[in-house]
């Protein structure tokens, strides 16, 4: 620090072995590999890390199906290639990988289902209103009377 007059100003202090800092340039793609690992990192179930979402869930059972004409076009089996049945606690969802078990709360009562991913859905067009899961007849039942149609969950991955 040199004093010039009455004012103190900071120089900086020349190093004899000065190393030239050159600045990193990011290309996009190294920017989208940068930002999909940390959404990787952050999604990561850590023990202590839960991350919970809260929407819109409906049910879904053989009868609809047949009605919406999906059963025919797929055979009767999930997107996981497994049979369908009303009274497992399975779900779709486009979010989580097959085989995930979720715990689903209905905000309103209170009352807990454990369901596994074993299909995809609610359709697309549904997604954007906010339904982001189908809870099959029997998982459905557990937490509200199925007269309610849709009700307001929130979703936690177990396992």
């Amino acid at each position: 620090i040199k004093l010039h007059g009455d004012k103190m100003r900071a120089r900086p202090v020349q190093i004899a072995n000065k190393i030239e800092s050159t600045p990193v340039k990011f290309t996009l793609n190294k920017w989208i590999f940068l930002c999909l690992l940390i959404v990787g990192v952050l999604s990561a179930q850590a023990p202590g890390f839960c991350f919970a979402e809260e929407g819109m869930a409906s049910w879904y059972s053989v009868a609809s199906c047949k009605r919406e004409g999906t059963w025919q076009k797929y055979g009767g089996k999930m997107a996981n290639g497994k049979e369908f049945k009303d009274d497992k606690f399975t779900c779709a969802t486009w979010k989580y990988h097959f085989g995930d078990v979720l715990r689903v709360t209905n905000l309103r009562n209170g009352r807990i289902v454990y369901v596994r991913v074993t299909d995809r859905g609610p359709a697309k067009r549904l997604v954007k209103k906010g339904r982001i899961i189908d809870l099959s007849k029997g998982a459905f039942r557990q937490i509200a009377p199925l007269e309610s149609g849709i009700i307001r969950v929130q979703i936690e991955k177990i396992k």
